[in-house]
């Protein structure tokens, strides 16, 4: 065929999903020559026309019995399937019907080329069979993610088409949102407002109920961390998923046509993680679960229970009281095992019910509803008219209590009944889908990981040029503290400057000559130029931190550095401290602090083994040591300060510091560390008066130091006056009352002090 020609094509499939696909991956194909829709159910079609853009904007939609009608009056030479959800047999039939006519081939477009790509990491959950427990799981990771105080977006895809007119215009696709689990919404299916009320209970931030995935993934990308969608029943969701998973139950592996809808198959296959779902208290046996993982030996295995649960209540209204016990058909059994498992006293006899939809089955009330998701007007009906019958059923019962399995709200009784719905859940009996949850989010790549590695790497090839040009020791020390000054300078917010020198507070405690001194650019730097070549006192009250600067972290040089650094943490600074916006309190708070205090080494010792050791014989005096290509060690109190979570393995017993071994990782850290704190002190020019108040030495000053010396010293001859005669000793005695008097008026007369400010 040449390359201009095109196929004509039917697309078997009458759904929102399908009408979605078509617009937005396969319309410009120029293989197709569309022909129009076929509706693969029995019945009329929920509309007659699809209406799109375009020159060619309306296609017809097909009834299932009059596919080969439509194959032959519109010259169709390929059917694309594309309906979902659909028993097997019934696509065996489809099959079998388009082929038969001789006159067109059978497409199943291959997922992939099909899938919308989101940009935050989604989860997708789809079965391959209905009622498998797939919203269960999904429920089960979404209280998960929200404990990790994560934000996660659920969408639940729509598939049937609502009926309205006979044209549907894919713009007006329907669109719900909720981020609460109290609202009313008619065209929302009963089944489905609850299922929308567990995923919020769960912890859900936002729930998307919609036709159009595509929509709610760009909305729901924009406000969570993670987006979960739960595939409508056997459905594919048609977007790229950073994991999927497809939950099975292990029965119906074993009788697949007879049990599981189309593309089930397909959703197995393409999942790289499969949960086979147990129910009620029949756990896999280990022989089936060997055969199960040889079955999937190319994809994780989890194995989960479901199990029904009263909500909200522990279920002591039952205890010794009479039951109504209401199931479906496919839950037959579970409300009277709920009932007997809390105590109930009787299951009430329903008695003989004749209402088309509902029957008797032992002592449980069996409903058969119609498919809950429908919207389909006559569906609905029938189903109004079962809960209606339903409730009036257990009005003239004497029972105490109402057990509900169903999914549905019971509306509209006049006698009060306590009515408890039970609801299942997941239990992860080997709890390997929470750690995988855990690790899925562990495991996530922090943005800046190739940043720091590469900083590490500059380091130190800057460094080891440095050693192998220079022979002059002190010249490539200096050169190293050069190099631990240039990452600062670019790794730390505008407004602080990197410097060297002596630290001086207000109580004239100082500090030394320190290698790096971390300080508030807009600070006074007390020099008469602003080159940095007059090296001057820096105060206390403007410095974030001081940092020590090693070539080789050996356990003397590790010994000299906390020594240097123990009159750094002995100043008493005073700053401004803004709290966490998570405190209840978040007003500012005056007092004083301590500076951050650290090591800055390129290459480690031959006795590593003994940094802890060390640093616990300076309790306190180091916030952390870094080594950029090698181990790291940062205090527990200065992460637990900055918010930053631990991992187990880099937390001993008693420990007071956490090791980190990887390449880069003490880097980013040290930059987390230092930006965290700078964003959470506050400095200010007020506390400089401090620093300038006390005596200037003016000539009263000098007359009253000379006064309070020589009294001192006039008091201590006092014994020596035991040695001199009597007449001396009264002289000596007399001259000194002069003396002193004289000392003291001196005192008194002088002027107060006054400090210049």
């Amino acid at each position: 065929m040449s390359g201009s020609s095109r196929y004509r094509t039917l697309i078997l499939g009458c759904e929102y999903s399908t009408f979605h696909i078509y617009f937005r991956s396969i319309v410009q194909n120029p293989q197709y020559d569309f022909c129009g829709f076929v509706h693969c159910f029995d019945g009329p079609p929920p509309i007659r026309f699809l209406k799109g853009t375009g020159p060619r904007s309306v296609f017809p939609v097909f009834a299932l019995e009059n596919l080969e009608k439509a194959i032959f009056d519109k010259h169709v030479q390929k059917c694309v399937i594309l309906s979902q959800s659909i028993p097997m047999s019934i696509v065996s039939s489809l099959i079998n019907r388009i082929i038969s006519t001789g006159k067109c081939g059978v497409e199943f477009l291959p997922t992939k080329n099909l899938l919308m790509n989101p940009y935050k990491p989604l989860i997708s959950i789809t079965s391959l069979a209905p009622k498998t427990g797939k919203s269960q799981v999904g429920r089960y990771f979404c209280n998960v993610i929200h404990n990790e105080n994560r934000k996660v977006a659920v969408i639940l895809p729509m598939s049937e088409i609502i009926p309205g007119s006979d044209f549907f215009d894919i713009a007006q696709s329907p669109h719900f949102e909720f981020s609460s689990e109290d609202f009313d919404n008619e065209s929302i299916p009963e089944d489905d407002v609850l299922l929308i009320q567990e995923y919020i209970k769960s912890g859900a931030y936002r729930v998307f109920y919609t036709a159009d995935t595509r929509k709610a993934v760009i909305l729901a990308e924009q406000i969570a961390d993670l987006i979960i969608c739960d595939a409508r029943s056997c459905d594919i969701p048609y977007v790229q998923s950073k994991a999927k998973f497809c939950v099975v139950d292990s029965s119906v592996l074993y009788s697949v046509r007879s049990n599981a809808l189309w593309p089930g198959l397909v959703n197995v296959n393409e999942s790289d993680s499969i949960v086979v779902m147990s129910r009620g208290m029949n756990r896999i046996n280990q022989d089936d679960k060997n055969k199960l993982q040889f079955l999937f030996k190319d994809s994780s295995l989890f194995f989960a229970l479901s199990e029904y649960i009263i909500e909200g209540t522990s279920g002591a209204e039952l205890f010794n009281r009479k039951v109504f016990v209401v199931d479906n058909s496919d839950t037959a059994g579970i409300g009277q095992q709920v009932a007997e498992s809390k105590g109930a006293g009787e299951i009430a006899d329903p008695g003989d019910v004749n209402i088309d939809g509902i029957k008797r089955q032992h002592l449980s009330t069996i409903v058969d509803l119609p498919k809950c998701s429908s919207t389909i007007p006559e569906s609905a009906e029938k189903m109004n008219k079962i809960i209606d019958s339903l409730s009036k059923a257990i009005e003239k019962s004497d029972a105490d209590v109402v057990v509900v399995t169903i999914g549905q709200h019971l509306r509209g009784m006049q006698v009060y009944k306590p009515v408890l719905y039970a609801m299942p859940e997941m239990n992860d009996v080997e709890n390997k889908l929470y750690e995988w949850i855990i690790k899925f989010f562990s495991s996530n790549e922090p943005p800046l990981r190739h940043h720091f590695v590469g900083q590490a790497n500059i380091i130190n090839v800057f460094a080891t040029i440095s050693s192998n040009e220079l022979n002059v020791k002190n010249n490539n020390s200096a050169n190293k503290e050069s190099f631990c000054r240039l990452f600062l300078q670019s790794h730390l917010p505008n407004g602080y400057r990197v410097t060297t020198g002596e630290i001086v507070d207000s109580f004239n405690n100082r500090t030394g000559q320190l290698d790096v001194i971390i300080s508030n650019g807009s600070a006074p730097r007390l020099s008469l130029d602003m080159s940095g070549a007059i090296i001057a006192p820096v105060l206390a009250d403007s410095v974030l931190g001081v940092i020590e600067v090693k070539t080789t972290l050996s356990a003397d040089n590790l010994k000299k550095a906390l020594m240097q650094l123990r009159p750094v943490k002995a100043l008493m600074p005073v700053y401004t401290k803004i709290k966490s916006v998570n405190e209840s309190d978040s007003k500012e708070t005056d007092g004083y602090g301590k500076i951050v205090t650290g090591i800055f080494a390129f290459s480690p010792g031959s006795d590593m083994d003994n940094v802890e050791r060390i640093l616990s014989l300076f309790p306190d005096v180091a916030d952390f040591v870094v080594l950029p290509t090698s181990t790291s060690f940062f205090s527990l109190n200065i992460l637990e300060e900055c918010g930053m979570g631990l991992p187990d393995e880099a937390v001993q017993k008693n420990a007071r510091y956490a090791k980190f071994n990887s390449l880069g990782t003490g880097l980013s850290i040290l930059f987390g560390v230092l930006n965290h704190i700078a964003a959470n002190r506050r400095f200010s020019g007020v506390n400089y008066i401090r620093y300038v108040k006390g005596g200037w030495g003016s000539a009263n000053d000098e007359m009253e130091s000379i006064a309070n010396t020589t009294l001192q010293q006039v008091h201590e001859l006092n014994r020596f006056t035991s040695r001199l005669p009597e007449d001396d000793k009264r002289i000596f005695l007399k001259t000194r009352g002069k003396m002193i008097k004289i000392l003291q008026n001196q005192k008194q007369n002088n002027e107060p002090n006054n400090y210049p400010v």
